[in-house]
């Protein structure tokens, strides 16, 4: 098991000798553990938290959670591209702000927030900062120290190990409390007997996303200019939802709005021609507001329903991504004369 931690300390770009990682039933666990851990430790110096609008159930409904417990919580909004601002982000600090949670990715739009300086004011105020990179981490190159991050959520099966399995990195200078007791397992501030074989996965897969990620970023960031130029010569009315193609958004992910088409409707076309691709909004179909995100970067309900994902890796060829456009292409023909007053 030291030697997964090692593996996932290598992977943020932690030093060895500067935290630990724990170990978690999920990367929802681990983002529990931070928030109401890290709260619950940090109390004695405030009630205040900031957060974003647009993070994971995971955060708002764990900061929900402390809310009624007596904490004090703000949200930062984002612009149109779904990044928060960070000198409104300090605006929002008080004597009693104990901690920062932020997304590093949106799994909706794409985006990746630049968390460099909210870290640095972070330390410079001595509020604890915790990173969610349970979407980012295999997708975008972390480094845990230059973030400035004291706690940072890791969920392995995002990068290629197995589910039931999370990770919290905690700096040495991070103080949580656990959610329960039993053990002295994890510090004594997971316990309860660990899951060795979804460890040794995650640690191998960390290490084997860490090498991946250095060679073939590039690539995958070449496979997502091509789609997107593909998809823009062959469908009319699509625009790009979230950051603009580039270092400030995830290689990998198009999120893409198309004017008379319902999502659903062009999810289940593709998916009986084998091509998969999703709504959006899809993971959250059973959670809050479906669309709290995009409401949130000022989309309508309506344009949301008409948002797509896209997905691309390194193993993706050039005649796989023509082949998917032509087959959107058909479906956005199809359903568009279906339902021609549809705009």
């Amino acid at each position: 098991m030291n030697e997964s931690r090692d593996q996932l300390l290598k992977f943020i770009g932690a030093p060895q000798d500067s935290g630990d990682i724990l170990f978690t039933g999920s990367g929802t666990e681990a983002i529990n553990l931070a928030l109401l851990g890290g709260a619950t430790a940090n109390r004695r110096f405030g009630e205040h938290l900031i957060s974003s609008t647009i993070e994971h159930p995971a955060t708002l409904n764990a900061l929900e959670h402390l809310r009624r417990q007596g904490f004090q919580t703000d949200f930062i909004g984002v612009d149109e591209s779904g990044r928060i601002d960070g000198d409104a982000l300090a605006g929002l600090l008080r004597d009693e702000t104990i901690l920062i949670c932020l997304g590093l990715a949106s799994f909706e739009l794409g985006t990746l927030q630049s968390l460099n300086a909210v870290g640095q004011l972070a330390r410079e105020h001595a509020i604890t900062f915790v990173i969610d990179a349970t979407i980012a981490a295999g997708r975008t190159p972390i480094n845990v120290s230059s973030l400035h991050a004291d706690l940072m959520a890791l969920a392995p099966s995002s990068f290629g190990g197995p589910v039931g399995i999370g990770a919290l990195f905690k700096h040495a200078r991070a103080h949580i409390e656990p959610l329960y007791f039993g053990g002295d397992q994890e510090q004594g501030l997971r316990p309860g007997e660990e899951n060795v074989p979804a460890i040794i996965g995650a640690g191998v897969a960390a290490e084997q996303s860490h090498e991946r990620l250095q060679v073939q970023d590039a690539v995958i960031r070449r496979r997502q200019d091509y789609l997107w130029d593909l998809f823009q010569t062959q469908i009319s009315d699509a625009r790009l939802i979230g950051a603009e193609l580039g270092p400030g958004r995830m290689g990998h992910h198009l999120c893409v709005a198309i004017d008379g088409v319902e999502a659903e409707g062009l999810v289940l076309f593709a998916d009986m021609r084998g091509l998969a691709i999703s709504t959006a909004s899809g993971c959250l179909s059973r959670q809050r507001d479906a669309f709290y995100v995009f409401s949130e970067i000022g989309l309508s309900k309506e344009e949301a329903v008409r948002t797509i994902s896209l997905g691309v890796g390194a193993e993706t060829t050039e005649a796989e991504i023509e082949t998917a456009v032509s087959i959107l292409a058909s479906g956005v023909e199809r359903l568009r004369s279906m339902n021609p007053g549809m705009s």
